[in-house]
């Protein structure tokens, strides 16, 4: 996440931030990273189901942009967390389920600004099991193991990037 190690094979040496490591693909490349077969499973079908709804609603120019914003938020706002809370610490985060977890988060966004906008047009999103879902994905993240940070990071980057995004629309200054 946001430390580095000098040395994969003895982490005791210590290591330096992301940043100044200069390795900035990582905020990228450990989104398409995962643990084992069932990790890869169990994201791939919140993205397969997550992803059909979003797609519709905002094409898929948009969809795959929003979906590496949240990719991008996650992993950056949770090295930032790691190398701010814990410094000394190696902590691992790969997997999509920040970026999967965006977009339920970009769909929430969409709706609340829909919502307190009075716009109702296209397909409306029912939001309150999305939260019930993103609820129960940051208690997940309490489980050892499983990034808390990676997936309220994902969470908070989808949020902002819906609402943006219905903001956007609604101004018409994109489709």
């Amino acid at each position: 996440s946001g430390i580095i190690p000098f040395d994969w094979s003895n982490l005791r040496q210590g290591g330096q931030d992301i940043f100044q490591s200069g390795e900035y693909y990582r905020f990228i490349t450990a989104n398409f990273l995962h643990a084992d077969i069932l990790h890869l499973f169990m994201n791939m079908m919140g993205l397969y189901y997550l992803g059909q709804v979003a797609e519709y609603m905002m094409g898929k120019r948009n969809f795959v942009i929003i979906y590496f914003i949240c990719a991008i938020g996650s992993t950056l706002l949770s090295a930032l967390m790691n190398i701010w809370t814990d410094p000394f610490t190696i902590q691992r985060l790969i997997g999509a389920s920040g970026a999967i977890l965006g977009i339920a988060g970009c769909l929430v966004g969409i709706a609340i600004y829909r919502k307190i906008n009075n716009i109702y047009y296209g397909m409306q999103v029912n939001y309150q099991p999305l939260i019930m879902i993103l609820g129960l994905n940051v208690v997940i993240g309490l489980v050892p193991g499983i990034s808390f940070m990676g997936h309220l990071s994902g969470i908070l980057t989808g949020l902002a990037a819906g609402f943006f995004y219905a903001l956007l629309v609604d101004k018409k200054i994109i489709k």
